[in-house]
């Protein structure tokens, strides 16, 4: 079983540090309940309770919560970065359809636009040579 950080990201937004902390601190307690601890996480709770695995399992939830925070502050901070980038290459292709429709790159050819008539030609019967 593996933490969906999309889903833990978007359930904590909007939350205050005390609400988010709590919520972090509720994962963790889960995680040691259904004995499916985080292994980089309970690697350094056993490595600061000197291989006590009850001292480790108190460690454990102060250092996921500082695991949490860290890998939910990169998601959002890829998120942005993915959504910065999108909207660049959005506003990039509307900057070249701009472009090409002030310089005619994209409408309709040269010849077809001297051909073209307005009322303005024909009321005063200019010559199209």
């Amino acid at each position: 079983m593996h933490l969906n950080l999309e889903n833990l990201a978007q359930g904590t937004s909007g939350l205050n540090q005390q609400l988010l902390e709590d919520t972090l601190y509720e994962v963790a307690l889960t995680e040691l309940k259904n004995e499916i601890p985080e292994k980089v996480t309970m690697s350094r709770a056993l490595s600061e309770a000197r291989g006590d695995i009850q001292q480790a399992a108190l460690q454990y939830p102060k250092l996921r919560v500082i695991r949490l925070k860290a890998e939910l502050k990169q998601y959002k901070k890829e998120t942005r970065s993915i959504t910065a980038k999108r909207s660049l290459a959005r506003i990039k292709f509307e900057i070249s359809d701009l472009i090409n429709d002030i310089f005619g790159l994209t409408g309709p050819n040269e010849k077809a636009q001297k051909n073209k008539k307005t009322s303005f030609d024909d009321a005063f019967l200019w010559d199209e040579d």
